[in-house]
């Protein structure tokens, strides 16, 4: 077991939701879209979550990056533990019943441990995205352009805008 599943495992770190009180997340809503997203975590613009704890930061999908993606069927990280990380590098792959996509770095830095739980059990991914199904964790500096949950749900909600204008009614290409 790595130091990131220890934590886990031990509820020391703040991937354990159950520590979480309801007042640590933001309730959204949008069009057909509900969630409830972990205040203290910061947020990609490709729909990552991290979370820092003691300098070692983990990565997930959002409930919105999940949802796009559907059940998640399987998912692999090509990195091994040691593994130098670089910002926008391909590092794995997800596949979803209704998409598959790569996995890209959202860091700067060192590869510490991908999630062997979730690895088995990618549905962890889905069923509880912001805790047990966390994909990796890494030593470094995350992306500049992650942000706060605030920031991350106005641009949230542009998405979802311009996913529900149904240009195809409008006549438009």
């Amino acid at each position: 077991m790595g130091l990131c599943s220890r934590e886990l495992r031990e509820g020391g770190g703040l991937m354990v939701l159950e520590s979480l009180a309801p007042a640590d997340f933001v309730r959204y809503r949008r069009h057909r879209f509900v969630a409830k997203f972990p205040r203290r975590y910061l947020y990609s613009p490709a729909h990552f979550w991290l979370a820092e704890d003691e300098g070692v930061w983990h990565v997930g999908l959002t409930h919105f990056a999940v949802r796009m993606l559907g059940e998640i069927v399987e998912f692999d990280v090509e990195r091994q533990s040691g593994d130098p990380l670089e910002l926008g590098e391909v590092i794995g792959w997800v596949e979803g019943m209704k998409a598959l996509t790569d996995l890209y770095s959202i860091a700067e830095g060192t590869l510490v441990e991908v999630n062997a739980e979730s690895l088995g059990d990618p549905e962890l991914l889905c069923k509880e995205p912001y805790a047990a199904g966390w994909i990796y964790c890494f030593e470094g500096r995350p992306d500049t352009r992650c942000t706060d949950v605030e920031t991350y749900l106005e641009n949230l909600g542009e998405t979802l805008d311009a996913m529900g204008e149904e240009p195809w009614r409008q006549g438009v290409g």
